[in-house]
């Protein structure tokens, strides 16, 4: 079951991660994920690495949206408050009767 459109009000960019190595990262051409929540909301998280950071941002979206950790997200696009941002968590909500959805979370 997907999240409903009328709880999901906001639009991103995303740039997907492609590659990654000692050279640097490469990213996919930018492209819109629509039916998502955006919540500028600071948290304190541990990353991939294990590391405690700092997350400003967090964007839910459906299950089956595909966003790699990595990759750049822009959110606000077009208002004062847009800004560019690396996924560094991802979580996923599965449930049989309910919506299921991921959060990811953004430096």
């Amino acid at each position: 079951m997907r999240l409903q459109p009328r709880f999901t009000p906001h639009t991103v960019t995303v740039r997907d991660l492609v590659a990654a190595g000692g050279m640097g990262s490469k990213h996919a051409a930018p492209r819109d994920v629509d039916q998502v929540w955006v919540v500028d909301e600071r948290q304190a998280i541990i990353d991939a690495s294990g590391a405690e950071i700092i997350s400003n941002t967090q964007v839910s979206t459906n299950v089956d949206e595909i966003i790699p950790l990595g990759s750049l997200v822009t959110v606000w696009k077009g208002e004062p408050g847009e800004r560019q941002a690396k996924v560094v968590k991802i979580s996923v909500f599965r449930h049989r009767r309910l919506p299921q959805s991921q959060t990811l979370y953004l430096t």
